[in-house]
């Protein structure tokens, strides 16, 4: 019997219920919860909470309770993809038949259809699959439902909104187990339509993990490409997948390793964000002096995220600041810290940004085990950029917005990133 099944009693439903409502009761960073009568919920869904039989059902009321707010970063977590893999002090423990495993696969939308964006080296690529084709089908999901909802927005916001979410769940649906098997229809560029098996391969990096969230895999890389032209520079490319503390010794090798191009290029495409106070170290890369990138507001108080200077580099030399051009990527899939990095840099005037308008998902969260052995995930802090501006609701708007194109992703190419390169080697960034 799954643990969506499992019955629960009266008396477990409601210390679960009590619990999740008392933590955002007592955490939640605006005490008169924007005029959302919060007691009135609870008086409303408690009874409903008694008379649950399942913990799915108990589920259904939670989310109810925590959808009743409108923001993000607010989640029932289920007890079986928490435990699903666990990390121990010195390793991954892992608690099922396999791993966590991918198909090595990026979608995004692009002309109303779920399209292959990014091919990671993994079963997708192998199998011949290319950017640009349509996916029809991700095991027994057909696509065709989620572009009905994007379709159906009414707005811009509700637009990125839609298409956020059912990104997500598609990349949901292309992780499992490491050796299962995920079955995929797509359409390539002559309109022909096939259909693939894929097998799910060990998820790449590190495995870390955040408070009571499932472990995720973190991972970090970075190039030196030729600069547009005949000059013979370069320009620096990192991208990483999370905001994970142990990325923070490689994103300081890599920026020091590149501190003789003209430019570099942050790829935040697709990251989900992580830990907050990782933005002011990271940023310290690129400031000779302390820089307001954001503010915190909590029941606590107020807590400035502050660029911090690094005046030493890797090895513990002396370095001074890269003070070269510098371009951040972002689009529909950049998520809480990688918005707050990219608007408080942008804010400063330190950074332009390229890409696409992010989702507005930047609410700092913390984590709950319920009494019921799921996980809460709660707000507990409101954000603002230096100028005063609200990210979540509202997302990051690129300074030149590059939207995806079907053609140039069935040619191979990255428009977003060739243009950032080309502004990060000194060119101009009209479009």
């Amino acid at each position: 019997m799954s643990s969506s099944a499992r019955p629960i009693s009266q008396e477990l439903a409601l210390q679960t219920f009590d619990s999740a409502w008392s933590r955002i009761n007592s955490s939640y960073y605006d005490p008169d919860f924007r005029g959302i009568d919060w007691p009135g919920i609870r008086d409303e869904l408690r009874p409903l909470a008694a008379e649950v039989s399942t913990r799915e059902e108990l589920r259904v009321v939670l989310r109810d309770m925590l959808s009743r707010l409108g923001e993000s970063h607010f989640a029932i977590l289920p007890q079986e993809s928490v435990q699903a893999i666990s990390v121990e002090a010195d390793g991954v423990e892992d608690l099922g038949d396999a791993g966590p495993g991918d198909v090595g696969l990026e979608a995004r939308w692009v002309d109303g259809k779920l399209t292959i964006f990014r091919l990671r080296d993994g079963a997708a690529a192998d199998a011949g699959l290319r950017t640009g084709w349509v996916i029809a089908s991700v095991g027994e999901q057909e696509t065709e439902r989620w572009e009905r909802v994007v379709a159906d927005a009414a707005s811009e916001r509700e637009r990125i909104t839609a298409e956020t979410q059912t990104v997500q769940g598609a990349m949901s649906l292309m992780t499992g187990p490491v050796g299962s098997e995920l079955s995929m229809t797509v359409v390539d560029e002559r309109g022909d339509t096939s259909t693939v098996a894929l097998e799910r391969r060990p998820a790449r990096g590190e495995m870390v993990r955040f408070g009571q969230l499932p472990a995720m895999a973190s991972w970090l890389d970075w190039d030196r490409v030729p600069a547009p032209g005949p000059s013979g520079a370069c320009v620096g490319v990192i991208e990483f997948n999370i905001w994970m503390v142990p990325l923070v010794a490689p994103f300081n090798q890599a920026v020091d390793a590149l501190a003789d191009c003209g430019g570099i290029v942050i790829d935040l495409r697709g990251n989900p964000g992580g830990v907050g106070g990782m933005v002011m170290s990271t940023a310290g890369s690129f400031f000779a002096e302390r820089a307001e990138l954001g503010t915190l507001q909590s029941r606590a108080g107020e807590l400035n995220f502050v660029a911090m200077p690094r005046g030493v580099d890797t090895g513990g030399a002396l370095r001074d600041a890269y003070d070269g051009r510098l371009a951040v990527l972002i689009d529909e899939m950049s998520m809480s810290t990688s918005e707050i990095f990219a608007a408080g840099l942008e804010s400063t005037g330190r950074a332009r940004l390229f890409g696409s308008t992010t989702p507005g998902y930047a609410l700092p969260a913390a984590t709950l085990p319920l009494p019921s052995g799921d996980v809460l995930y709660h707000v507990i802090s409101n954000l603002t950029d230096p100028e005063g501006r609200r990210i979540e609701g509202s997302g990051v708007r690129p300074d030149i917005e590059i939207p995806l194109r079907r053609g140039a992703l069935l040619a191979g190419r990255d428009e977003a990133l060739d243009a950032a390169v080309a502004w990060a080697a000194g060119g101009d960034d009209a479009r």
